[in-house]
């Protein structure tokens, strides 16, 4: 489903609108990279922006060299939508995977929270996950949440190096604020191109 909405632009990668059913929506093993997305735009990488009624989850993936104005890597939702981002029985996860060295022109170079519905935001799940190296103008920033009175992101286990004004709902074994030390974006012998940590990385 297309977005809609004041300078609601598509994803430059993975778009998913609204989803209904039992079924999980899951993009495994995979890497999404070298996306660029244009004016007003919102996802680099993916874009989420219908209502969830079922869980979407990235597992084992990369998600790197992408550019949007907001969420050069991920956006969860767009600016001006009036419909909440997940429903019942949704949620958003992302496990063992990498978000790295994306940009955005305006927020949230790695991900992005927007606001929707009256200050209202989305809650994501960060397990397992790298999110590093991303940048909006001037400074690095991996998370950056709209003007929401909810949402924010829920991290086990990760290393989120500049987590900006985004909300950790609920950190457990959370690394912040230092460099994960990766290496370029190369075939590692997995199914497709990684971002391997270096042996000195935290």
């Amino acid at each position: 489903t297309p977005a809609t909405g004041a300078g609601a632009k598509p994803s430059a990668g993975i778009e998913i609108g609204e989803t209904s059913g039992n079924t999980p929506v899951t993009i495994s093993a995979s890497t999404i990279s070298a996306n660029q997305g244009g004016a007003s735009s919102f996802g680099g990488g993916i874009l989420i922006n219908g209502e969830l009624d079922n869980p979407f989850d990235l597992v084992d993936s990369t998600i790197s060299g992408n550019s949007a104005s907001n969420g050069g890597g991920v956006s969860l939702g767009y600016t001006g939508s009036d419909s909440q981002l997940v429903g019942s029985g949704g949620s958003i996860s992302f496990d063992n995977s990498t978000i790295a060295g994306n940009t955005a022109s305006t927020h949230g170079g790695g991900i992005y929270l927007a606001e929707y519905e009256t200050n209202q935001g989305p809650t994501a799940a960060i397990n397992s996950t790298i999110v590093a190296g991303n940048t909006d103008p001037g400074s690095p920033n991996d998370l950056y949440q709209g003007d929401t009175t909810s949402g924010g992101v829920n991290d086990i286990v990760s290393l989120i190096q500049a987590p900006g004004n985004a909300v950790l709902l609920s950190s457990q074994a959370l690394i912040t604020g230092v460099d994960p030390q990766l290496n370029g974006l190369a075939n590692n012998g997995g199914p497709t191109e990684t971002l391997l940590p270096k042996d000195t990385s935290p």
